[in-house]
């Protein structure tokens, strides 16, 4: 049986003298077909390695950017402890951390933590810190200003909602560690760790009766994913704040360089950030205004859990929003 191998050695390919010869003479039915051959043989080669690539190519995607958010209403108090509208606690999220982060699941994610640990009866919550952290301003997070937000916590002219929660767990620090111990078992307290962790060396100085006045309220210092920037103000009202990715965040960074926040008033002024590229893209438009821009094509329209809002994004403005698996990666918090 005729094997390929054998099938090569009884009929040679020819030597380089005579390919040169033929390929250097003037152009017959041999040559243009050698030519012919070698051309659909790169073409082939081509495809292949392209379909190949195709298949096995994982999309990365690129740090770097701007990006310019709108939202409805102005910050009062970016600050875990106080905020309680849609603006403050969105900005809080991306400028504090907690000890742990809530996932989409309703899980938690270590964060400041690298672990912890819950004792049988589920009354003693043990957190692990992660080594070398530090404050978006450089300063040293230490296990001291978690002691102390949770005594804060405690006092209900700094913590409106859940003061009386947090009167009877007491916490227990090592340089490394943070104990917290419950009066009876309660499963749920993870849910409650996530709260932002508020750096002591810039508020341990402040009086009670100046907490909510403070400037740190609208200047915050965190260790959260973005770091403040600037606060642009009309009239002493907020209009624009300026982040950027903070780089001593532990965890996976921001994707994007350098995040804006445009404070709009009302829907109306938010169509027409939008419309005019003012804004990048928004989480807090209606169905109504979404409505007004699904005939333009210059804009995308996502649908998102929230039933009350839509994501718009300003595809002219920026392609890369075209993407929605880029869309939706910029937009994770």
């Amino acid at each position: 049986m005729t094997t390929f191998f054998s099938f090569l050695k009884q009929h040679k390919l020819p030597p380089r003298e005579a390919l040169s010869s033929l390929l250097n003479s003037p152009l017959s039915w041999a040559s243009a077909t050698l030519y012919a051959l070698g051309g659909l043989t790169i073409i082939f080669l081509y495809w292949f390695l392209v379909a190949v690539n195709n298949h096995f190519l994982v999309p990365i995607p690129a740090r770097g950017g701007v990006i310019t958010e709108g939202v409805i209403g102005a910050p009062q108090f970016i600050n875990p402890l106080l905020a309680s509208t849609e603006t403050d606690v969105g900005l809080v999220k991306l400028l504090y951390s907690g000890l742990v982060s809530s996932t989409a699941d309703g899980s938690v994610t270590p964060v400041l933590a690298t672990r912890y640990d819950i004792s049988p009866n589920n009354t003693v919550y043990t957190f692990t810190l992660r080594p070398n952290l530090k404050w978006s301003d450089g300063k040293p997070f230490t296990a001291e200003d978690i002691a102390f937000t949770f005594e804060k916590l405690k006092d209900s002219n700094f913590n409106r909602t859940s003061a009386d929660y947090w009167q009877s767990i007491t916490v227990a620090t090592t340089p490394t560690t943070v104990t917290f111990t419950l009066p009876s078992p309660d499963t749920t307290f993870l849910s409650h760790a996530t709260i932002g962790i508020l750096p002591k060396h810039i508020w341990a100085a402040v009086p009670a009766e100046s907490f909510e006045s403070d400037v740190h309220n609208l200047r915050p210092v965190g260790s959260g994913p973005f770091a403040f920037v600037s606060l642009d103000t009309q009239s002493e009202v907020p209009t624009q704040i300026t982040l950027k990715r903070n780089t001593h965040y532990p965890i996976r960074k921001p994707y994007i360089d350098e995040l804006s926040v445009i404070f709009f008033a009302n829907q109306e002024s938010l169509l027409a950030g939008l419309e005019n590229g003012d804004i990048d893209t928004t989480l807090d438009a209606t169905p109504q205004t979404a409505a007004i821009l699904a005939e333009n094509n210059n804009f995308t329209i996502a649908n998102i859990p929230n039933p009350k809002a839509v994501l718009i994004a300003h595809l002219k403005k920026d392609p890369m929003f075209s993407n929605q698996a880029m869309l939706s990666l910029i937009t994770e918090s």
